[in-house]
């Protein structure tokens, strides 16, 4: 079993890292918040810990104010890929007496769904033979190796893999106007900024292990610039210049479509962001770095 450790008496509460898991698992990870020395002492009766997953909010059981409290994570607070929590203080009369920092960026790694298939046993077990067979008539000593060579933008591949010395820049271009991303901008409390693309896994997917290098978005208004690193319009944090989520293909639950790129920004939008409206936005480029086989070896 995995721990996340939650210390409000820290500058950074979650130094140890923000990964808490997997998506769906339940009972998998503990969690360990330690309040901060002014919350014990202000007086409170008893301390709650407070979820927030997909828009709902879950309380957990009245703790008795201690220096550690441990929470098991349940399947409820396991389905998204971010969770949030904060603590509160309460005094005998269940009034709120007190609440520590809300704590943003507790991640949850993608893990697959979606609807159970069926198969016809007999047929599908004939169609492995045929395929056996198929394969069969071209054999060599070394051909799981030369079954992993492939092409790519010119570039010699080995299991979809570039081979050769330092990552390979690659940039991609997606339409609004044609559907490839859906996007949405807000200036709520939550200054939340989300940019998704729908497409199908063969058109684009940027690599798990990819070096994100810039997000930037073309916004048809005269006073902008041709193109606006989406690093511009946020409030820079040291600790936190991105929350960005680049997935292989996984099934948004939201929508019922395949997302292959999801890209989240969670921060405080400055100035400028908040004279911009989502219907302005046309494209967005994305520029990353795509390891490989020399960097991995």
């Amino acid at each position: 079993m995995r721990e996340l450790t939650v210390d409000f008496n820290s500058e950074n509460p979650l130094a140890e890292g923000a990964e808490a898991g997997y998506i769906g698992e339940n009972n998998a990870t503990k969690l360990i918040v330690k309040p901060s020395a002014e919350m014990l002492q202000s007086g409170s009766s008893f301390l709650v810990v407070v979820f927030l997953s997909k828009g709902d909010v879950y309380r957990s059981e009245h703790f008795v104010p201690a220096d550690e409290l441990e929470i098991m994570l349940g399947a409820h607070l396991t389905r998204d890929h971010y969770l949030s929590l904060q603590l509160e203080g309460y005094s005998e009369e269940d009034l709120l007496v007190c609440k520590s920092p809300m704590i943003s960026k507790i991640h949850f790694m993608p893990s697959i769904s979606g609807s159970e298939s069926e198969i016809d046993a007999d047929d599908f077990l004939l169609g492995t033979q045929v395929t056996l067979n198929t394969n069969a008539r071209h054999s060599h000593a070394n051909s799981d190796v030369l079954n992993g060579m492939g092409e790519s933008g010119g570039q010699l591949t080995y299991n979809g893999i570039p081979v050769c010395d330092g990552g390979i820049e690659r940039t991609v271009v997606l339409s609004v106007e044609s559907g490839e991303v859906d996007s949405l901008l807000s200036t709520s409390n939550n200054n939340i900024m989300s940019i998704i693309s729908y497409k199908s896994a063969e058109d684009f997917a940027v690599p798990m292990d990819a070096e994100i290098k810039s997000v930037e978005l073309n916004i048809e208004k005269d006073d902008c610039p041709e193109w606006v690193d989406l690093r511009d319009m946020f409030v820079y944090d040291e600790e936190n210049p991105y929350i960005l989520g680049c997935h292989k293909p996984f099934l948004d639950e939201s929508s019922g479509l395949i997302a292959v790129c999801k890209v989240f920004f969670l921060g405080q939008i400055n100035k400028f962001a908040k004279y911009i409206s989502a219907f302005w936005l046309k494209n967005v480029r994305i520029t990353y770095i795509e390891k490989t086989i020399a960097e991995q070896t």
